[in-house]
């Protein structure tokens, strides 16, 4: 309905000239920007679990030096949230050096995330433009529909974490790369040292960022012409990374050698199905004392899962994953941000009682955006 419903409007917009294409574009961004404020500052989504944690430690951090008791365990155990704990307090004292109370503070994060949203979307329209140079003026009106028609877009602003922060680092990486790096004529190094940066700041706020970066490799591996300075991608990512983690460590002030968990957890808590977190394997790696206890039982979890496992057990879990990872296309913001501080108006069809329409058509464009794809 969605697919037919967009190919409706792209015919209405052939009939357009170019000047009421550009028009009806610049309408739907100021919509789109208005709508966004009344999510900002109106409804105001609660920050829950992991960006609680982070934000209410990174808070004391700015104020007082020294992380949160509250967070302490959660920081400890999980030093790839340096970053992002780092940047939230930046921003903290940003918003004391402005005047702002603690509970005006959230306003500020949140509208950095705002920032965030909008500059993934900018980069996005910057990429179509690289790779599409002559796209009509119609399908562009489309492109602008489609994209504006996304509601994490709105309900997201609200949603200060990670997952949204990394987008522009992402998107940056991506436009560096179909604006001046797939190009066999490029010269110079600024632009390989700049993507390597853009790298290794997005991989130290998430983790994810690395998956374009791969994307990229393997472009430049079978396809492209393969050039000694395309190292410096990897190479400045590699000292950024080392150099700017190790500030974040030392700013955060708390010792993870043995508290941090390894890399080999995460494994291990996705063979239980549906392969995501799960309380009882957390606590089970958190009881060892030091990092080489940890890294020995949660070997032997590892070791002992699998044997429990025949190949109809490894079949239901894979299942189990992918439609845990494919499946929902809402970014399960009915869980993390439905907790408003605003609740009347839109609050019912969106966060409330009747938002099962919202659901069916955030997966509805989810789907349709994956079929896209």
């Amino acid at each position: 309905f969605l697919h037919a419903f967009l190919e409706v409007l792209l015919r209405l917009f052939q009939k357009l000239p170019d000047r009421g294409n550009r028009w009806l574009r610049g309408i739907m961004v100021l919509a789109a920007v208005g709508l966004q404020a009344i999510f900002l500052f109106y409804y105001r989504s609660s920050y829950l679990f992991d960006s609680a944690f982070v934000t209410g430690g990174a808070s004391a951090l700015a104020e007082s030096g020294a992380v949160a008791k509250e967070a302490v365990y959660y920081l400890s155990a999980y030093p790839n949230q340096n970053a992002y704990a780092v940047l939230t307090a930046i921003l903290w004292k940003a918003g004391k050096l402005f005047g702002m109370s603690r509970g005006q503070i959230p306003l500020l994060l949140n509208f950095v995330n705002l920032l965030c949203l909008d500059s993934a979307v900018g980069l996005f329209f910057a990429i179509v433009k690289e790779c599409k140079p002559r796209l009509s003026s119609a399908k562009w009106t489309l492109l602008y529909v489609f994209m504006f028609l996304n509601p994490f877009l709105y309900i997201g602003v609200s949603y200060y974490y990670t997952i949204t922060i990394s987008m522009p680092f992402v998107m940056m990486l991506l436009y560096l790369y179909v604006k001046y790096l797939r190009k066999e004529d490029y010269k110079g190094i600024n632009i390989p040292i700049l993507a390597g940066i853009v790298l290794g700041l997005g991989y130290l706020m998430r983790a994810t960022t690395i998956i374009p970066a791969i994307a990229i490799g393997c472009v430049i591996l079978f396809y492209g012409k393969k050039r000694k300075k395309d190292l410096l991608i990897l190479l400045t990512a590699i000292a950024c990374i080392m150099g700017i983690g190790k500030m974040n460590s030392a700013y955060v002030g708390l010792d993870t050698k043995d508290t941090a968990f390894p890399t080999t957890h995460w494994v291990m808590m996705s063979m239980t199905s549906p392969g995501a977190h799960n309380g009882e394997d957390e606590a089970y790696t958190a009881s060892f004392a030091t990092s080489q206890e940890k890294k020995a039982a949660v070997a032997a979890r590892m070791k002992e899962k699998a044997q429990q496992m025949d190949a109809g057990d490894w079949a239901s879990l894979a299942l189990a994953k992918i439609k845990n990872t494919w499946g929902n296309g809402s970014n399960g913001y009915t869980v993390y941000l439905e907790h408003c501080l605003g609740s009347d108006g839109l609050f019912k069809w969106i966060f409330g009682n009747h938002n099962d329409f919202l659901i069916l058509y955030h997966q509805g464009y989810y789907l349709l955006l994956l079929v896209w794809i």
